[in-house]
């Protein structure tokens, strides 16, 4: 078979579902199928998976708060999509999100079979917001995924019953096959002794992000009442945004507790070294982390939440602890430590129960059947209706825009009638008041948020009285609002996708502050020319971003388009050059160690705070996809505006912008080499 993952999860090592992707390709592609992988991910293991890379999406602001979290979703890029799935037999989708609902009508114009997973849970995203509890809204998203993604799949895979059950809850009437996500081989019971910093210590582990529906708070209050406090080592491994919360909660604790992620031998050993495994996790559909300990024989405490699928892993009741209440929790860590042979027992149970249940081959060899059972049943579904969909009440006419812009909120069209220019009093009035706001409120935000600086601005005064073009490398999600900030009391129109039309409030937010979207036709583009055209003549700023697209924190120097260089050639206005780049931030804070704390192996065992990105300079060494990772580390941000470049009047049009590239290229070349020559890239420790 060939088979097509489209999988907005698949980089981060901590999330369950990425892992789940990883497991189900890798062990297809040893089956002998060929595999091919749609992600924001780049793929490096060349073990014969097809890669086929999208754009992540951003989140206007929240972007760190989203990556902390270990969440990377694909945007709906139509022709990579089509290339990943043109030559596919079956196509399976990981998440109901916008590159997964973009795929939906593309396989049922091309008769291709196609499955999904439930790998997503509605208390997930609430949990973030405080309000996974909150019934109403769990069910409105049920229902919004329901419309949006799961009434047009007949095929589901789920590793629960549980999930299954919630589901059939909220009136989905799909074909579920329920199939464990399984535990790799790896993972298994090895008899060993502690080390020595742990031998006179009673071990307690979790596992898992950092985040607010995992609660590990509970577990670190438990062990502080715990009448063994003074014995227990306390392990809790991952990371996530609420690491400084849970490091801070845990002060107190006479041994300290250990944070951090261990590479998967590590790790490995890390579970057999546990007296206890507890999670306390309030949402799983399955939970992997669980899955591991169980197979490794340790004895576990779970959480006995009604949207938590491991309360069904647990032996009785001791084995579980009421939701959210530390204190039961604590009697019943106090009641394991005081029985060692209940304790045994209990291990070599779930050892028994995890290679019963969660045995990857096993599990591989259901998910090939639930490939071929889907391949069979639209093969032959697809004779009879050519036009595709399963679904009666599937409407073809509602992916339009999915086809046409790949994002999921309809946004005004731009066209020849666009409205570029507002002569409304009252709505000047408003935009000129966000402006100044920007330009009050940006600057001193980003240099607390980013260490962000600027340079050269004396080069920018000298464009008073004139117009000009700005260019800029795009490598910030804040870039364009600062540059605009730095350019007097002016509005510099910059120009930005269309899309960004769709963005809720933001969308129109940019336009009021200078936005000029690219238009969707060839009529909208010659209005939308006349209007930059008509601004320069009237000696006002335009900002455009050669490079298109936005990667976070790339260091490196992407191809620029001609645009820019044409319409400055074409008015005869200087191009203005703006550089920006990264160094990293030099905080006592971030590299002070807990000299209390007991150490795991320095190579292997890395904190948040001191991971770092790995990225190139000139296009040397490591892979150029993983700049566009936000860093783990923080950098700060420095923006140098250069000397204005003119352009040469003795040249023609077309040549003339040409040499104004070969300029501004050379000059981006000279200052990034200048710059990370002094402040060199700090390559990831592996």
């Amino acid at each position: 078979m060939k088979i097509t993952i489209i999988a907005d999860m698949y980089g981060t090592q901590d999330n369950g579902t990425s892992n789940a992707v990883k497991n189900l390709s890798k062990h297809m592609l040893a089956r002998g199928h060929k595999v091919t992988v749609v992600s924001p991910y780049a793929g490096e293991d060349k073990s014969g998976i097809r890669y086929i890379q999208v754009e992540s999406r951003h989140f206007m602001g929240l972007e760190s708060y989203v990556r902390k979290n270990g969440v990377v979703l694909g945007q709906p890029e139509i022709d990579k999509l089509i290339r990943g799935i043109v030559d596919a037999d079956v196509v399976h989708m990981m998440m109901p999100f916008k590159m997964s609902r973009a795929v939906i009508p593309l396989v049922k114009m091309l008769n291709i079979p196609y499955t999904t997973s439930t790998h997503v849970q509605p208390e997930n995203i609430l949990a973030h917001v405080g309000m996974k509890d909150w019934q109403f809204l769990n069910s409105w998203w049920y229902r919004h995924y329901w419309k949006k993604f799961y009434r047009n799949v007949e095929f589901v895979h789920s590793p629960t019953q549980f999930m299954v059950d919630e589901l059939h809850s909220h009136k989905y009437n799909n074909r579920f096959r329920v199939i464990t996500n399984g535990v790799r081989p790896e993972f298994r019971y090895i008899p060993m002794e502690k080390p020595k910093e742990f031998q006179d210590k009673f071990v307690i582990l979790m596992t898992g992000r950092y985040s607010e529906e995992k609660r590990q708070d509970l577990l670190i209050k438990a062990v502080k009442k715990s009448k063994y406090r003074d014995k227990i080592q306390l392990v809790i491994l991952g990371q996530g945004p609420r690491e400084k919360k849970l490091k801070k909660l845990a002060r107190g604790l006479k041994n300290p507790a250990i944070f951090g992620y261990l590479d998967y031998q590590d790790f490995i050993k890390m579970i057999n070294t546990a007296d206890l495994y507890v999670h306390t996790s309030e949402t799983e559909i399955e939970c992997l982390s669980c899955m591991e300990a169980m197979i490794c024989a340790r004895p576990c405490i779970f959480s006995d939440h009604k949207h938590c699928a491991i309360r069904y892993f647990a032996r009785d009741e001791k084995t579980l602890f009421k939701a959210g209440n530390y204190k039961d929790l604590t009697k019943k860590i106090d009641y394991f430590i005081e029985h060692d042979d209940e304790r045994r027992e209990l291990g070599e149970y779930n050892l028994k129960y995890a290679l019963e249940h969660f045995d990857m081959n096993a599990a591989m060899d259901r998910m090939e059947g639930f490939f071929k059972e889907a391949i069979e049943f639209y093969q032959d579904y697809y004779k009879k209706h050519p036009d595709g969909g399963v679904h009666s009440d599937f409407e073809p006419a509602a992916h339009d825009h999915l086809l046409n812009a790949g994002n999921a909120v309809t946004r005004e069209k731009v066209d020849e009638n666009y409205k570029y220019e507002h002569k409304n009093i009252f709505y000047r009035m408003y935009s000129d008041f966000l402006l100044g706001f920007a330009k009050l409120v940006l600057p001193p935000f980003a240099h607390i948020k980013y260490g962000y600086k600027i340079k050269g601005r004396k080069n920018i005064k000298k464009m008073k009285h004139k117009g000009a073009v700005l260019v800029s490398n795009h490598a910030h999600v804040m870039d364009g609002a600062l540059i605009c900030a730095h350019v007097g009391w002016r509005k510099t129109r910059f120009v930005m996708l269309a899309e960004h039309l769709a963005i809720p409030v933001a969308g129109k937010l940019m336009v009021a502050l200078g936005g000029h979207p690219i238009a969707d036709n060839v009529a909208g583009a010659r209005h939308s020319m006349r209007v930059l055209n008509n601004a320069l003549n009237h000696k006002k700023l335009v900002l455009i971003f050669p490079e298109s697209s936005l990667h976070p924190y790339c260091t490196t120097l992407r191809e620029f388009n001609d645009g820019a260089f044409r319409i400055a050639a074409s008015n005869n206005v200087p191009i203005v050059p703006y550089v920006i780049t990264f160094r990293q931030k030099s905080t006592k804070k971030s590299q002070k160690n807990d000299k209390n704390s007991p150490k795991l192996d320095k190579k292997e065992m890395h904190s948040t705070d001191n991971d770092v990105r790995s990225t190139v300079v000139g296009g040397e060494t490591d892979k150029q996809e993983n700049s566009k990772n936000s860093p783990k580390i923080k950098q700060k941000m420095y923006i140098t505006i250069c000397e204005p470049i003119y352009p040469n009047a003795n040249l023609e049009q077309k040549e003339r912008a040409k040499d104004l590239k070969e300029l501004t290229l050379k000059v981006y070349e000279e200052k990034m080499k200048e710059f990370y020559s002094k402040y060199p890239i700090i390559k990831e420790v592996k």
